[in-house]
């Protein structure tokens, strides 16, 4: 060590004896690197001569350019990360200033615009400031940023649903999705069961399966940018989705809920319904339903004892039954 340090290899000397191999930063640099200790020069134990020193000289100043090499690497991701945790904090203060309900972009949504990617890219000795962010998310909104995110995605469930959006704006697409017999499920780690629970408008919308995804637990070299965004501890959902992280929303998951579409659609006729109605609309209806196969045909008499359902609990409880027998009070 002494004589490596007496070359100018203070801080490569100082990385290697204070190396914590339980940081997982570690993981994806420990793959192309022997640890210093585990040197076959080093391993030998003898006493450190000239002539020693002469033979193992070219090998150990080649470990110290690797040493150093990763060393930088480290070095310059923590300072990415440190710039991406200030875009997260911009935008996370700026989030509180719009509607809660609104439909909006996720975190590594806006950590992958071009503009907030050019900042985290910028040299080492450049600073970047909050403020430097705050200008980009006032640029950005002014150039309809979430009206575009919007109509994006807006536009790919339209297309699974098979309605045609003909505006350009956020607020009138996402109308289209409004009818209640546009219902989704998630088709992760379901063959064919059409007895999910449906989703409804808005639900599926706001669904965590649409914007979270498992992290993975090994890395290969090839995969830095994964590697990356897999230890952003920012990017974590808590405890509710363990081995998770958020990740950009994607409908990729949604299917149309065929079978509940079904179900909604003897519930619309039933009361005598559009087949356009709304979920917004059926909710202040409030219509109250009973099951013609619980009561064996019957309907509600004023005599009769029977459950009386709201269409929520129809809807499930029809799905259950696997029938469409549903009648309005």
């Amino acid at each position: 060590m002494k004589r490596l340090r007496n070359l100018g290899y203070n801080e490569e000397v100082e990385y290697m004896t204070s190396f914590d191999y339980s940081d997982p930063m570690n993981e994806l640099f420990d793959q192309d690197l022997v640890p210093f200790e585990r040197q076959p020069a080093v391993r030998v134990a003898r006493p450190l001569t000239d002539q020693v020193w002469s033979n193992i000289e070219t090998k150990m100043l080649e470990h110290m350019g690797q040493v150093n090499e990763r060393m930088l690497r480290q070095r310059r991701l923590r300072l990415e990360e440190s710039r991406k945790g200030r875009a997260l904090e911009v935008w996370r203060t700026f989030r509180k200033t719009l509607a809660p309900t609104l439909f909006t972009p996720t975190l590594v949504d806006i950590l992958s615009l071009p503009d907030i990617q050019s900042l985290v890219d910028c040299p080492s000795d450049q600073e970047v400031s909050l403020e430097m962010f705050g200008r980009i998310f006032d640029y950005e909104m002014k150039n309809h940023l979430i009206e575009k995110f919007r109509v994006r995605h807006i536009l790919e469930l339209a297309s699974k649903a098979r309605a045609t959006v003909y505006d350009s704006t956020g607020a009138a697409a996402q109308r289209k999705l409004e009818p209640s017999l546009l219902m989704h499920r998630f088709d992760i780690a379901a063959e064919e069961d059409d007895d999910d629970a449906p989703l409804f408008y808005p639900e599926f919308l706001y669904h965590a399966c649409n914007s979270i995804c498992r992290r993975k637990g090994f890395h290969k070299k090839d995969e830095y940018a994964l590697w990356v965004l897999d230890h952003n501890k920012k990017l974590g959902v808590g405890r509710e989705y363990r081995c998770c992280r958020r990740d950009m929303w994607s409908s990729e998951h949604l299917i149309l809920h065929h079978k509940a579409q079904g179900v909604v659609r003897s519930i619309l006729e039933a009361c005598s319904l559009s087949s356009k109605t709304t979920v917004a609309k059926l909710d202040e209806l409030e219509p109250r339903l009973i099951c013609l196969k619980c009561t064996h045909g019957g309907k509600a008499d004023g005599e009769r004892i029977c459950s009386v359902w709201s269409w929520r609990n129809a809807v499930s409880l029809d799905l259950n039954l696997s029938s469409n027998v549903l009648a309005n009070l």
